[in-house]
């Protein structure tokens, strides 16, 4: 048997071209070139936070007790400077923004290419045969080309705008899918509404059992408008409609507990230190009841109006009363109604018959005869018994509880549903 032919030595005059060389031809060590030196002072700070450190280690303007004494001039100066301060951070956000936007893309293109070069297609027959047959003309193309992301499909799909009803009228399940469609078209035509330079239009509209909407728009885009701004079309559809605005949650950490929340000076004077626009801020309420506790401070809960405020105070904190809280936003609890006790909608909107959490019978629990207080078993799972529900293993626990069936339930198949 003949011996294989010794193998070819590479030509030391070759050089890949992916080497970098320099004008001699002499390759170079790219990860000792030379860099530029790093700065060794800091960047100038910034012109308002000098001017007030000044003002504030300025001997001269304090009083006997220790307290800043700031003239007015001085006083209208840094109001000013706060402004334009605010509207320079206001730019830089939304440029880090546009910049987290991009990244996200570039990432999000990184993956999904090196996930196509790790499980490559398999061909079909018919593709491998005539591959096959052509091999010998030309070399056969595959196209390179990506498929949509899961973001990119998700904006096609159709958005779905849910809008509650008056829970004491009947009147919108007789009206006719196609008169709410028109006429829900004719008001948002009259508002001018647009997205990205596109004119909103709901496709289709579905009553529900429950009596509340369901309007179709055409992609999630749109649906975002409609749900953000529903108190200002949905009573012009039909007057039953119901739509509260939408108010965006956000908790500030660490207020002295004698902050009164329910003073409505106090109101404006969040709003006048953290510069925000008129009627953002609609209303605070502490976060829990820490009166009986030796806490000094606890969280407060503040309701919005407008999202890109509650976004710029969760990144840069308010202030209060001459200082700085940090904020985070609000996760509300799963839905649970107050009046039947069932989970997924709030009572506010219930036609369901009422439901004591305590005794069982047809009232609310707040107006339970025998008292708020000492409910030691769940009514759903004692009924649930009684009709053989499989599942239910213990009733000691309150209709409120997680450990409670039903509600265990829902929450796994809301979780469920979220997966999807």
């Amino acid at each position: 048997m003949a011996l294989p032919p010794p193998p070819i030595q590479p030509n030391p005059g070759i050089i890949p071209e992916h080497v970098p060389m320099d004008e001699s031809g002499t390759e170079i060590d790219v990860s000792r070139a030379n860099l530029p030196a790093i700065p060794d002072t800091s960047p100038p700070s910034s012109a308002f936070l000098t001017f007030l450190s000044g003002v504030l280690g300025n001997p001269n303007l304090r009083s006997p007790s220790g307290d800043v004494v700031i003239k007015q001039d001085t006083l209208r100066l840094i109001q000013e400077m706060i402004s334009v301060e605010d509207t320079r951070l206001k730019k830089m956000e939304s440029r880090m923004d546009a910049i987290d936007g991009r990244i996200a893309l570039l990432e999000l293109n990184r993956q999904t290419s090196a996930l196509n070069a790790s499980h490559p297609s398999k061909p079909s027959y018919a593709r491998a045969a005539g591959t096959h047959t052509a091999s010998a003309h030309a070399e056969p193309y595959r196209p390179n080309i990506s498929p949509p992301s899961r973001p990119s499909l998700q904006s096609f799909k159709p958005g779905k705008a849910i809008i509650h009803s008056d829970p004491n009228q009947d009147e919108i399940r007789k009206l006719d899918r196609g008169f709410l469609v028109q006429r829900a078209n004719e008001v948002i035509a009259k508002l001018d509404a647009q997205v990205q330079g596109e004119p909103i239009t709901i496709k289709a509209a579905q009553v529900l059992k429950s009596e509340d909407v369901i309007f179709f728009s055409k992609n999630r885009a749109q649906q975002k408008w409609l749900m953000e701004n529903k108190h200002r079309w949905t009573k012009d559809v039909h007057a039953h409609l119901e739509a509260t605005p939408s108010s965006f949650m956000i908790i500030a950490h660490g207020v002295p507990k004698d902050f009164n929340p329910e003073n409505p000076s106090n109101l404006n004077l969040i709003s006048a230190a953290n510069n925000f626009g008129a009627g953002d801020l609609v209303k605070i309420k502490w976060l829990a009841d820490n009166s009986a506790t030796p806490k000094q401070a606890s969280s407060i809960v503040l309701s919005l109006r407008n999202k890109e405020t509650a976004n710029r105070c969760v990144k840069s904190g308010i202030y209060l009363n001459w200082g700085h809280h940090r904020v985070t936003k609000f996760i509300p609890r799963p839905p649970q109604c107050w009046k039947c006790l069932k989970m997924g909608h709030f009572g506010q909107w219930c036609r369901e018959k009422a439901r004591c959490g305590k005794c069982g019978d047809e009232h609310i629990t707040k107006d339970c005869p025998e008292g708020l207080g000492g409910i030691k078993s769940c009514v759903l799972c004692k009924e649930g018994i009684k009709l053989k529900v499989e599942g239910i293993t213990e009733i000691d626990h309150t209709p409120f509880n997680v450990s409670c069936f039903f509600k265990k339930s829902w929450l796994e198949k809301r979780n469920q549903y979220q997966r999807q």
